[in-house]
């Protein structure tokens, strides 16, 4: 069939059911299909080729093909990390969430897949890096607290206050008896309404907020960097639990 975006959804999709049938090789060929698709329609750093490559991994992983889904879980893991520093300014805070929670998922198939023992420092890299999404998150949180520049985000702005000042107080307040519905039907609306306008800020304040994390105060320090801080004689001890 044709290499466009739905080919390669349904076979990624098949993919997936054949591998909770058991039929694990078919799920390879699959998914190796699909995500060439994916990188020759958009490239490696990508939502939906960093998924394939992820999806790929698990089942490389499953077959006992260590070394090759290592090497695509770190591909998946670093794509999705990439694309962080340009996405999630202009995410709302749902976004965002889902963001670093799939980004998370990709970290600990990554950590899982590695060579045995684990190289300390691999693991650690890939540790730091997902913190740094995690910090640029709240970066990207911050940005709400910068003045706005035009009268339309002022608009928005005030708009957006209003909003999730009415939704606090809708949820804190008492419900009439046979008024139940109308209540959740109000919450639902002002949760999207508040939803969207965040969204739409975030779409014009985004750039703040990746400038913060990439020359501000925020940046965060690449692992080399880390270790030359420390002083001699001194470790840094770090944690991080994760579901393998």
């Amino acid at each position: 069939g044709p290499a466009n975006t739905r080919v390669a959804a349904a076979l990624s999709s098949l993919a997936m059911l054949k591998r909770r049938q058991g039929e694990r090789a078919e799920a390879k060929a699959l998914l190796v299909r699909s995500l060439d698709i994916r990188e020759k329609l958009y490239g490696e750093v990508h939502l939906d080729t960093a998924r394939s490559r992820h999806r790929l991994a698990i089942v490389l992983f499953e077959l006992g093909e260590a070394a090759e889904a290592r090497r695509q879980a770190a591909g998946a893991f670093s794509a999705q990390a990439e694309l962080a520093e340009v996405v999630l300014p202009s995410l709302s805070d749902t976004e965002r969430l889902a963001f670093v929670r799939t980004s998370r998922e990709y970290l600990d198939h990554y950590l899982s897949a590695l060579a045995r023992p684990v190289a300390a420092t691999e693991a650690y890299q890939a540790m730091l890096r997902w913190k740094g999404l995690a910090w640029r998150m709240l970066l990207a949180a911050r940005s709400w607290a910068t003045k706005a520049r035009d009268p339309e985000e002022a608009k928005l702005a005030a708009e957006f206050d209003a909003c999730r000042r009415d939704l606090a107080l809708a949820f804190h307040a008492e419900v009439a008896p046979g008024l139940e519905e109308e209540r959740r039907k109000e919450l639902a609306s002002l949760a999207a309404r508040k939803e969207e306008l965040e969204r739409q800020l975030a779409r014009r304040r985004g750039s703040t907020a990746l400038r913060q994390g990439e020359h501000g105060a925020g940046a965060v320090p690449r692992f080399e960097q880390l270790r030359a801080r420390l002083p001699t004689g001194f470790a840094l001890i770090d944690y991080l639990v994760y579901q393998k």
